[in-house]
């Protein structure tokens, strides 16, 4: 994950921001990543940040989607409002962008739902397979929306670009003084299926996705990922000299290669060619790394904030361990997945052969029982 300071300039002064929330979680078999946007302040992406996985984690709707829309729910009706003293809650709002991958008896899936124009980008082979669609006045569907809702003469156009009473997105988490049943908080839920050619996933906010295309940002993270750290850190230097770009450092600690704090960089640098691109908003990443080189040894990992492999979960049952089956079961596996020709040889089995295979299993299961 990396963030890094949007400005303004008025009167020739430079004014630093930053109005974006990150959050990260894991439990059991699941990995939780939230980014949230705000706007007109930073009020409502903190509110996010402090309770949206909360709410979707104490809810008691029975899927994975359910709860999600549950959670946006929620997050829209709990969230500030009124006046508190200089804090005008309801002409605060915040996007929110979610993504929670899961495994369950060996599929793994990824549920994506979103509100606003920050943005999850997944990878397949080098290639976009899916990206989330910007809620904003330019997106025919919600340009369509807006104007059936009443709202053609709310939308204006300027040099900042389209908006829609006063604002870039036409939905959003808050912004209640401002909605008009225009800006919505209601999200759009996708859910994916993954495999071993999924390699990562890219949440960010629109200061990325302003100047550089979701196949440029996958470019790049598939470049930088492959290179070693510390040239890492020489090309996207830490505090680097762009002309309004100053993004946060990493600790002094070691860099542990393809590891968390290799990720962390990987994100910069994504942040970095966004400045360099001539971003002047806010940016925060999050780089999900789905291992596959982790799945195809079936290997039991940690989940942490920044890197993650939802492909590696197995339970082996201690029966199985005692007597070897799972190896030989991981070795065809690997086999399996590893080898172009593979389902080609398989396919050419006959029937015979196959249950030839089936009883020496059968053999070595019971003989050592």
């Amino acid at each position: 994950m990396t963030n890094g300071k949007g400005w303004k300039e008025e009167n020739g002064t430079i004014f630093w921001r930053q109005e974006d929330t990150i959050d990260c979680h894991t439990n059991n078999n699941s990995f939780f990543a939230g980014l949230f946007d705000g706007h007109g302040g930073k009020e409502i992406s903190n509110f996010l940040k402090n309770n949206f996985y909360n709410f979707f984690k104490e809810s008691t709707k029975a899927t994975t989607t359910e709860k999600l829309i549950d959670a946006f729910s929620k997050a829209d009706e709990k969230s500030p409002e009124g006046e508190v003293g200089n804090i005008m809650y309801g002409y605060q709002g915040s996007t929110a962008i979610v993504g929670i991958l899961e495994e369950k008896n060996n599929i793994y899936t990824l549920t994506v739902g979103w509100v606003g124009d920050s943005r999850l980008v997944l990878e397949h082979n080098g290639n976009v397979v899916f990206e989330t669609s910007d809620h904003t006045p330019k997106n025919p569907h919600e340009l369509d929306r807006i104007k059936k809702a009443g709202g053609e003469d709310k939308i204006t156009n300027s040099e900042g670009g389209m908006r829609v009473n006063g604002i870039e997105v036409s939905r959003a988490i808050g912004d209640k003084e401002l909605r008009d049943n225009l800006i919505i908080p209601i999200p759009e839920i996708h859910e994916i299926n993954l495999n071993e050619e999924h390699n990562f996933l890219i949440l960010a906010s629109d200061g990325i996705w302003n100047n550089i295309s979701s196949e440029s940002a996958v470019k790049i993270v598939s470049q930088t990922m492959k290179m070693p750290a510390e040239q890492l850190k020489t090309k996207y230097p830490d505090n680097p000299v762009v002309q309004y770009g100053q993004l946060k450092g990493l600790s002094d600690e070691p860099i542990k290669e393809n590891g968390d704090d290799h990720l962390k960089l990987v994100a910069r640098a994504l942040a970095y060619e966004a400045i360099t691109a001539g971003s002047t908003d806010n940016i925060s990443v999050i780089i999900v790394y789905l291992d596959k080189k982790l799945m195809q040894n079936n290997m039991n990992i940690d989940i942490n904030t920044s890197s993650q492999n939802p492909k590696t979960q197995v339970n082996d049952k201690p029966v199985l361990q005692k007597i070897d089956t799972v190896s030989i079961l991981r070795q065809i596996r690997t086999w399996w997945i590893t080898q172009p020709t593979a389902k080609k040889y398989i396919y050419g089995l006959s029937a015979t052969a196959l249950a030839t295979i089936a009883g020496l299993l059968c053999y070595r299961l019971f003989r050592h029982r």
